[in-house]
């Protein structure tokens, strides 16, 4: 009997264990703080810049007001963001994710960049 009130819960702890990282970026997020090529701005002196990555594993990059698509992977640590560009593909770095806040930092373009984000509606 105390097996079958045990599988359950082994269960849902190995379900939740191999969901994968994804779903906590899956979200609209907004850059607060910009780095670039090491010199820290608040996002709006540059403009606006937006990462909005969908559940169905696409994203939107908005950079004052260019869009750009293509399709998004967090590694299975949630360590990494993969994003595939129709002419690119760009790896991105989390340094920090919460609820709160998403930090990332990869190269693009030739410069360095680290965005600090918090999720939008």
């Amino acid at each position: 009997m105390k097996t079958l009130k045990i599988f359950p819960a082994l269960l849902l702890m190995l379900l939740v264990a191999c969901s994968g990282g994804g779903n906590q970026f899956a979200k609209n997020w907004k850059a607060t703080d910009v780095n670039l090529n090491g010199t820290d701005f608040k996002a709006e002196v540059l403009g606006s810049f937006e990462f909005k990555y969908a559940s169905d594993g696409t994203f939107e990059y908005v950079e004052n007001g260019s869009v750009e698509k293509g399709n998004w992977k967090a590694s299975e640590d949630g360590k990494s963001i993969t994003l595939t560009y129709p002419d690119r593909e760009v790896k991105q770095e989390v340094v920090q994710v919460s609820e709160q806040g998403l930090v990332v930092k990869y190269n693009d373009h030739g410069m360095q960049r680290q965005l600090t984000m918090t999720p939008q509606p």
